[in-house]
């Protein structure tokens, strides 16, 4: 049993250790060319899977994690580990360097994603980039509007966004760094968000949908972060990674071979931009640092393809007369097929940590050479991590880890793949071993055609011939089959290079069985089919032998309508089917009709909205057909007079229509007439992949060392959402002389599309190489993500099962018919997928156990305007382009309530719910109320610095320590029953705590009388320069005293019934310092006397306990006042091994000892 002493010290070390801490707020939990994304460097990409995906069921992705050690930073914890992102190796997958698939996790990044161009460093200074950008977007959607054209000085202002020099979307950015991670971008210049105006110097990032509140000011002239979280923590970020892109254009599709291509002479910079920064430092409000330091590292990237065609399979061709450009109005006339081959690589910085540093001591990652990326000359050559060692100020190690690894794949870098074999941890010659098997599955090289939808291998070639495409998909199109490459899954080559087992220290297994995601992708083909609508036919029959010869008595003209028929799309050409048919020729008039013909004119008429009108060619002309007949035409004819024209009608927009006959006048009958019309429909045919885009966990067993299970985990998944649709191809409208907006939200001419009057125009099949619906990983960093996962645990669920059901959306449009006409138009994607709605337990007889149930809500923050241009390759910037709006809508979400349901055998046996409210500015938890089945309510109510005015708390919230609370109120059905307050005060420019205060009283009390109630628990006389505690005086008056050393890691001694005076005259004397805070800054202060009591013998009067360390490991002795040390062992792992004490004799005397077994240990 503790004695009432040992209770006493630990409550206040207890208190004194939580002072170094800063206090955290409690959240809720719940679980193209213009168009090419400029790559990132492996490790950049490795850590930016990390950014998107707090990994787990939603996604089907195991948490795969390391860890190698922990660093603490005035209470904030900076964990160093290694992970493993298991969702399949795609082609083109570089390894970070410690291997394919893993990440380093140490410091973070933050980067960023290029739309268009550089937001704040334009390509081509003589345009703005988007944050300057001050264009009217109302205007140019009128303006445009007005006429369909831009002309003269209009077109000027405009003409950089349709050349690709003017910026009119923003930068996308992603950020990945001590706990926090999501997205975000800038708004233009002298925008305001949340208060904040953007200016020359200054722009606040707008966080999409973040989990919690952190700030980050961005000066675009020094280019320089400032980061700040509701704690106070201050991040830097100085280091970049760039980007530098280097390509050229073909005509025509060269040989595909990567020495062959790097050896061409054309390639040109194109882009040369910052991709990341990356952690320099994180400073707490104490003003103590971590700091990061790199190495830059320098690679090439394999040479891609990138296929851009343009095909025209109609009748006519486009001919018009170039814009501005010939006074004379020369024509021009467009080609059939446009096609454009890419071929890039970049030249890309990396970096690669090398040291990170922190008040207690070094972390040192090592590295050697690696052959599976193409370094640059004459720079440094990129390197995989050899070894991480972790050494205190003393530079003794700590621990030390060691990789090893093999490669696979050919022997060059463009077909070669690091894998990381073994992590061992080592110190003085004795290692711990984590080993790693992968599904050993070849890969091709990495810049492979041989890909499916998605990036994975599948082998997949050439479907047919003549070869159309070499890296799009085939396409069938209007009755034709354009061959491609196949890209459909290959479910057998999923897996390769996967890893599929871990082996432990201990000897424990792990094994991982993978499948494909369900995904119900629907590949959409168009072919066409030959319709007839609109049918005209009418018999005109004789009642006897006469009447074929007679003029019938109702002679006077006829008019004759068919069905009325909608036309779906622009159609280029419709046919004419007209004829008519002698119902009996071998009949003859005894008295034929002479001089007398039969006229019949036909005609298609289009609905206006109002009346059918008659129909008018792209040129207004009158489009009728006319048909004049006698009585001997039409016995001479065999029976049959045809006027058909297959391409009588030119160039129809969508629209109502109907087809008429009028006959003027019928003179003599006995014959029929039929007129139609005909056109090639464009039909759906769908495709329907069911599996692929990459893999989800399916089972992990866990085995002991023995090799038998320990535990089998089996993942069951409903409802998968794909969240975007990969389409390779679509219909290119190809306009001359017009400008077409498509628009939302700013703009103000609503949807104009380019079926208007006296438009001639062109229907193109374009197909590319990327997926012109944009990549989306929007189930939170991956592209499928599940409404519902249930977690069975044992083979068949024998030991129970749990149950989760998320939030699950696909992207969608958002550009009102925009995406239409323009590729790569982006989709608005759901920043709440991935959130829990609830969570089920079952026993093993599948009864409920638990449930609990989640509501959110989503502020809406502000909108923002922004639009995408498109000029299609047939025609120049100035021959006519497509301008599409759309909004970026920014929202907060928050937990709304919480539902526990808890039940007993099957049925429910209680339920309470839990309330959330929240600030609206920093997105903290002000009050929490739950109400039980039984009509209890309980209230909890939280309050920050931004909720007082005093200039203290003034002060706390302009240092960014506005997540602090400050006071705490419980109350049971509306009476308070417990509640506490700190006062801090500013220390050396340090807000630190003064007195914390309780709520004392046995009888709960009303709101507005608890504060009544309040009595001091703590005071806090006096603190050192680095924010440590020196000194508290508790209730009685007793003053705790405390010295701290080891540059201020680690308190030295503790002081009872003792004035500062003495206790600081006592340490100059005892230590030889000139004052505490040269105590503090010791390195290693003085052990001996820390164990021979000579502390105790200079404050004979006092209490005094005192502590040595053995820095970064632990605490290796403690003398209390009566002399009597404990000894703390540590074995060579620095794992505490054994407490002990000393007899009078010196004899040790065990009081507690820890053993490890790993295997063979």
């Amino acid at each position: 049993m503790l004695s009432d002493l040992s209770i006493n010290r630990i409550t206040i070390l207890t208190i004194l250790l939580l002072l170094t801490i800063v206090g955290k707020a409690q959240q809720a939990a719940t679980n193209e060319e213009k168009y090419k994304v400029t790559p990132v460097s492996p490790n950049t990409a490795s850590l930016g899977l990390y950014g998107h995906t707090p990994i787990g069921h939603y996604t089907g992705t195991p948490n795969i994690n390391i860890p190698l050690y922990e660093i603490d930073l005035d209470g904030k914890k900076i964990p160093i580990n290694i992970s493993y992102h298991a969702s399949g190796i795609k082609v083109s997958q570089e390894a970070s360097s410690i291997g394919l698939g893993w990440t380093l996790n140490i410091g973070g990044c933050i980067t960023k994603t290029v739309l268009g161009g550089d937001d704040f460093k334009p390509n081509n200074t003589a345009y703005k980039g988007f944050y300057e950008d001050n264009i009217s977007l109302t205007k140019l959607d009128s303006t445009i509007a007005a006429s369909n054209k831009l002309t003269g000085n209009v077109f000027g202002k405009y003409y950089s966004y349709l050349d690709g020099l003017g910026d009119s979307e923003p930068d996308m950015y992603y950020y990945n760094f001590a706990g926090y991670s999501g997205e975000m971008f800038f708004d233009r210049i002298n925008t305001v968000y949340k208060g904040y105006k953007n200016t020359t110097t200054a722009a606040k990032a707008i966080l999409q949908s973040p989990k919690e509140y952190i700030s980050f000011i961005y000066n675009p002239s020094t280019e320089v972060w400032s980061v700040k979280d509701i704690n106070g923590y201050i991040y830097g970020f100085k280091e970049v990674e760039t980007s530098a892109t280097y390509s050229f254009t073909s005509g025509i599709r060269l040989n595909y071979d990567e020495e062959y291509l790097k050896s061409l002479q054309t390639y040109q910079l194109v882009s040369n931009i910052t991709t990341a920064w990356y952690l320099e430092y994180i400073e707490s409000p104490q003003k103590n640092r971590v700091t990061f330091e790199y190495e830059a590292e320098y690679l090439y990237t394999p040479v891609t393809l990138t296929e851009n065609v343009y095909i025209y399979d109609g009748a006519s061709l486009l001919e018009y007369t170039k814009y501005d450009i010939d006074p004379q109005g020369q024509k021009v006339t467009l080609k059939r097929n446009y096609e454009k081959y890419t071929y890039s690589y970049n030249k890309i910085k990396q970096l690669r940590p090398t040291k990170v540093s922190f008040n207690g001591g070094t972390v040192l990652i090592n590295a050697d050479n690696r052959i599976d990326l193409r370094s640059v000359p004459n720079t440094t050559t990129p390197k995989k991590i050899s070894s991480i060692q972790v050494k205190n100020n003393l530079d003794q190690q700590i621990k030390s880890y060691s990789f090893s690894y093999s490669y696979r794949g050919g022997d060059n870098y463009i077909s070669t793949r690091l894998f990381l074999d073994r992590l061992s941890e080592i110190y003085e010659g004795k290692e711990v071993v984590y080993s790693f098997q992968y599904n050993q599955g070849s890969l091709p090289a990495k810049n492979s055609l041989e890909t499916d939808f998605w990036g994975y291998y599948n082998m997949g070639q050439i479907e047919g011939s003549p070869i159309s495409f070499y890296t799009i998909p085939s396409i069938s199109s209007i009755g034709k089959l354009y061959y491609g490459r196949n890209k459909r899954p290959s479910l057998a080559l999923l897996q390769n290079g996967t890893l599929i087992q871990i082996q432990y220290p201990t000897g424990g297994i792990t094994e991982f069985y993978y499948e494909p995601h369900d995904i119900s992708f629907m590949r959409t083909y168009l072919t066409s089919r030959l319709v007839s609508n609109s049918t005209i036919s009418k018999a005109y029959i004789p009642t006897s032998a006469d009447d074929r010869c007679k003029s019938p008595t109702n002679a006077a003209a006829q008019k004759l309508y068919g069905d009325e028929f909608i036309i779906e799309k622009y159609t280029e050409t419709a046919g004419l089917n007209f004829r008519i048919t002698d119902l009996c020729q071998s009949c003859l008039c005894s008295q034929p009709p002479s001089g007398m013909n039969n006229e019949i004119y036909v005609w298609l008429e289009v609905f206006d909205g109002t009346n059918f009108v008659k129909y008018k060619d792209i040129y207004q002309k009158d489009v009728t057909f006319y048909l004049k007949f006698s009585y001997s035409d039409m016995k001479s004819s065999n029976g049959t007079i045809d006027k058909s024209n297959q391409s009588a009608f030119k160039g129809i927009p969508p629209g109502r229509y109907r087809l008429c006959a009028d006959i003027r006048p019928l003179y003599f009958i006995d014959f029929q007439i039929y007129a139609a019309v005909n056109y090639l429909k464009d039909e759906e045919v769908k495709d329907g992949i069911n599996l692929g885009a990459g893999l989800r966990i399916k089972k992990i067993i866990d085995k002991g060392n023995g090799g038998e299970k320990a535990e089998v985990r089996t993942f069951s998944y409903s409802k998968a959402n794909l969240m975007y649709q990969p389409t390779f191809n679509e219909y290119q409208i190809i306009a001359a002389d017009y400008f077409i907006i498509s628009s939302i939200g700013g703009g103000s001419a609503g949807v104009i599309t380019p079926y208007i009057k006296n438009v001639d125009y062109r229907e193109y099949l374009l197909a590319n190489t990327s997926s012109i619906v944009p990549f989306s990983n929007a189930a939170q960093g991956n592209v499928v993500g599940y409404d519902s996962v249930t977690e069975f645990l044992g083979e068949n669920g024998e030991y129970g099962s749990i149950e989760y059901n998320f939030i699950n959306n696909a992207n969608t449009t958002i550009g009102m018919a925009a995406e239409n006409y323009i590729p790569f138009f982006p989709t608005r994607k759901n920043y709440l997928n991935g959130y829990t709605l609830d969570i089920t337990k079952y026993s093993k007889c599948k009864e409920l156990i638990r449930r609990e149930i989640f509501n959110y809500i989503t502020n809406n923050i502000k909108d923002i305007t922004v639009f995408k241009t498109h000029v299609p390759a047939p025609l120049a910037s100035t021959d006519g382009a497509f301008f599409g709006f759309y909004d970026i809508k920014v929202g907060e979400t928050t937990l709304k309530d919480k539902t526990i349901i808890s039940y007993v055998n099957g049925k429910n046996a209680q339920t309470s719910k839990t309330n959330y409210s929240y600030n609206a500015d920093y997105l903290l938890i002000t009050t929490e109320k739950t109400e039980d089945s039984e009509g209890k309510e309980v209230s909890k109510i939280i309050k920050y610095p931004f909720d007082y005015i005093d200039n203290i708390s003034k002060g706390m919230v302009d240092r960014s320590l506005i997540g602090i609370p400050i006071e705490e109120i419980t109350s049971v059905n509306s009476k308070v029953v417990s509640a506490n307050k700190t006062i801090y005060k500013d220390t050396l420019g340090l807000y630190l705590p003064s007195q914390i205060y309780s709520f004392n009283s046995t009888i709960p009390q009303s709101l507005p009388t608890y504060s009544n109630y309040f009595k001091n628990d703590y005071t806090f006389i006096k603190y050192n320069n680095k924010g440590k505690l020196l000194g508290l005086r508790l209730p009685a008056q007793t003053n705790i005293l405390y010295l701290w050393s080891y540059n201020s890691q680690y308190p030295i001694a503790e002081i009872k019934n003792a004035t500062f005076e003495e206790v600081e005259a006592a340490a100059k004397a005892v230590f030889s310092v000139t004052n505490i805070d040269a105590l503090s800054s010791l390195t290693t202060p003085n052990e001996t006397k820390l164990k021979d009591g000579s502390l105790q013998k200079a404050l004979p009067s006092a209490l005094v306990t005192t502590y040595t360390y053995q820095p970064l490991v632990g605490m290796l002795t403690a003398t209390d006042p009566s002399g009597i040390t404990t000894y703390y062992e540590y074995d060579t792992f620095n794992r505490l091994k054994r407490t002990y004490i000393k007899d009078a004799s010196g004899k040790e005397q065990t009081i507690q000892t820890y053993d490890y077994h790993y295997q063979n240990q």
